[in-house]
């Protein structure tokens, strides 16, 4: 039985709704979770780039120019100078543009997806839903949440940028233009970058259908064609000759050599690789779900492609090339990607193929295979899918959906909440670096604390990095703290280290701890402060009054603490500038 025309809209109504609802609650969960403190590559990358500009007063092309990896990202670089001059260096407004581009990639893949299927209007938003609950899944949650992996989005932005040109009313030589500047921003925003000359090259042949499904007039090849092609070949060139001047090989990475003497161990790779987005959430291994899920999309690509050969007439004599083609090239970036991962890093080992920021690059493997899932499904005429198979479809898509997306979107919700929490422990050894410059906790914030000391004291100073120090207060505080009564902890020395755990009480109204102090003491009895960590959500806990407590628990390095050296520690609430030393309990 149809639906009847207002039921019809109704539905398209839904759909649209469930399209937009992933950004949104992505949205939401980045603000809630996004904390402003720079952490590992970004004291390089722009680190490096705004001591220069701020401290020394230059602005050199080699620092700009310089490579991070394997990549020279000139282009975030000068987009993270440009936000640190009207903003400071604030590490949640290159987030929120990762947030913006992935945005405008789903804008242009919904404009691909009117201008490619051949099917209803309310088919093609099921296919947007798709490609949204892809595109913005809380699984890559750490490229969301680290402003140096906006280098991760601005790629496929600039490919979907030229697929889209190349689908528009223009002229071959604007296009041309057009996609070779976008090309050049793809090329220096991140190393995978450079595929976008290839895969967006705009084909003097190549044209979508219009709604009379017939070739424009910009189809057809010329000499002026021609020409304007060999001008983005000249150009694809240059910029490959400067991008690779004065290149070296990153130090540690694994030799391409090491790849070549082992296949299998790069087509497990890649394999892994194909599988990474949706590998967890599950009580499965992630590498072993991984695995399979990545067998799983080479099964698909190669039924997509008999689904092709059944249709080659389409293919061939009809709009179904241009149709496919931003679909393939879409296919083929997360391929390539892939590919040039597995060559490169299978030296590092086969766990690296599941690292959450390459979901940034294989998830358009997925957002490929849906778009070519629509072109190649879709009815010739605007008309519904036998009943059978549309049957078929809806339970593969519920049970991919249940199976699949829920547990991994509930799996990355949680791994949010858990990356506030390291990133506020971060915040804090910045915080208090004027106080504890030398804070056993900085190498969790980079590895080579003196480098992030470096960088860190003189943009404080200028106030470009603003993560909120904390004044000298506390050195006076430990000498006098205002009671001694608020908390307790224990301490055990274990092979590795020293682990502390303890608890603190909470009163809103005069003192809410935000952390914990900790100093080691001498043979005077003074204090010395040494580290902090962060405190929990305050909890009940049963005793005295059902009191609200903080729990906090941390291990350090024995070479912080001699054993003839004792310890005190402190609960602080840095707003109102009191602190009360905790109770040691003994074991």
């Amino acid at each position: 039985m149809k639906l009847s025309s207002q039921g019809a809209v109704g539905w398209g109504r839904g759909l649209i709704v469930a399209a937009s609802l992933p950004p949104i609650l992505l949205a939401a969960l980045i603000v809630q979770s996004w904390v402003n403190v720079p952490v590992w590559d970004d004291w390089d990358m722009p680190g490096l780039l705004l001591r220069e500009y701020f401290v020394e007063g230059r602005f050199s092309w080699r620092q700009l120019f310089a490579q991070h990896n394997e990549s020279r990202m000139v282009v975030p670089k000068l987009l993270m100078w440009v936000s640190a001059l009207f903003t400071g260096w604030d590490t949640r407004v290159p987030m929120a543009l990762s947030w913006a581009c992935a945005v405008l990639i789903f804008v242009q893949l919904v404009w691909l997806l009117r201008k490619t299927v051949r099917a209803a209007a309310a088919s093609r938003w099921c296919f947007a839903a798709a490609l949204s609950a892809v595109l913005f899944s809380t699984n890559q949650w750490e490229n969301w949440l680290m402003s140096v992996q906006l280098v991760v989005f601005l790629p496929p932005l600039c490919l979907t940028s030229c697929l889209v040109v190349q689908g528009g009313a223009l002229s071959y030589r604007t296009k041309v233009i057009l996609c070779a500047l976008l090309s050049l921003i793809s090329t220096f925003s991140n190393s995978n970058g450079m595929l976008c000359w290839i895969l967006g090259a705009p084909l003097p042949w190549l044209s979508h259908p219009e709604g009379d499904r017939k070739l424009t007039e910009s189809a057809a090849p010329k000499t002026a064609s021609l020409k304007w092609m060999a001008i983005y070949v000249f150009s694809l060139i240059a910029t490959a000759v400067v991008y690779f001047w004065d290149y070296t090989p990153p130090a540690g990475h694994p030799s391409l050599s090491f790849a070549l003497e082992h296949p299998f161990a790069v087509a497990q790779y890649f394999i892994v690789w194909l599988g990474n987005p949706f590998c967890r959430g599950t009580n499965v291994d992630p590498l072993q779900s991984a695995f399979a899920l990545g067998l799983l999309v080479i099964a698909a690509l190669a039924f997509l492609l008999f689904l092709a050969w059944q249709r080659r007439q389409w293919l061939r004599f009809g709009p179904g090339w241009s149709q496919l083609h931003p679909w393939t090239m879409l296919t083929l970036y997360g391929l390539a990607s892939g590919l040039v991962a597995a060559f490169g890093r299978v030296g590092f080992g086969i766990e690296q193929a599941i690292s959450v920021r390459y979901i940034g690059f294989s998830s358009y493997i997925y957002l490929g295979l849906i778009g070519l899932t629509a072109c190649l499904t879709s009815p010739a005429e605007d008309a519904p899918p036998p009943r059978r198979r549309r049957g078929l479809a809806w339970i593969a898509a519920t049970s991919l959906f249940l199976g699949i997306f829920i547990p991994n979107w509930l799996d990355g919700r949680s791994a949010f909440k858990w990356r506030r929490g390291e990133t506020e422990e971060m915040k804090l050894a910045i915080r208090l670096l004027p106080l504890i410059p030398m804070n056993p906790a900085l190498s969790r914030v980079y590895p080579n604390p003196d480098h992030l000391r470096q960088i860190a004291f003189p943009l404080i100073k200028r106030n470009v990095l603003r993560p909120g120090v904390v004044g000298p207060w506390p050195l006076q505080k430990i000498q006098q703290p205002d009671g001694d009564d608020l908390g307790w902890f224990t301490a055990r020395r274990g092979p590795a280290g020293l682990e502390i755990s303890g608890w603190s009480i909470v009163s809103d109204r005069t003192f809410s701890p935000t952390c914990v102090l900790v100093a080691t003491v001498n043979a005077a009895d003074v204090p010395q402060l040494v580290t902090a960590a962060s405190l929990s959500s305050p909890v009940r806990a049963r005793g005295a009054g059902y009191l609200r407590v903080s729990g906090f628990a941390l291990d350090l390095p024995l070479a912080a603490f001699p054993q003839t050296t004792g310890i005190k520690l402190y609960s602080a609430d840095l707003k109102r500038q009191r602190l009360f030393r905790l109770i040691e309990r003994v074991q």
